[in-house]
């Protein structure tokens, strides 16, 4: 074990917002094309983006799928989330 230099407290409190970011940072996250009909692959799961969207997307545009602690899956693109539905087959 070695002694500190300082024994003062360094570390800074977590904010607010830091704080509501924690999930997407501990998640693990995998890139995904959007298919034609706008559709995405996930964990043998094909998913449905539906029409009311934050962030406009195009066939094949990279995204990124996050799948969080508790395996609820976010599709996110330049920092807007998208909603989607399980597509039936």
């Amino acid at each position: 074990m070695v002694e500190p230099r300082l024994k003062t407290n360094l570390h800074k409190k977590l904010t607010k917002q830091k704080a509501d970011k924690l999930d997407s940072i501990f998640s693990r996250r995998y890139q995904r094309i959007v298919r034609n009909n706008f559709t995405i692959y996930h964990g043998k799961k094909r998913y449905q983006l539906t029409n009311d969207q934050l962030a406009t997307t195009y066939k094949q545009d990279k995204i990124m799928a996050e799948e969080r602690i508790d395996k609820t899956i976010y599709f996110r693109l330049r920092g807007k989330y998208f909603n989607y539905k399980l597509f039936a087959r």
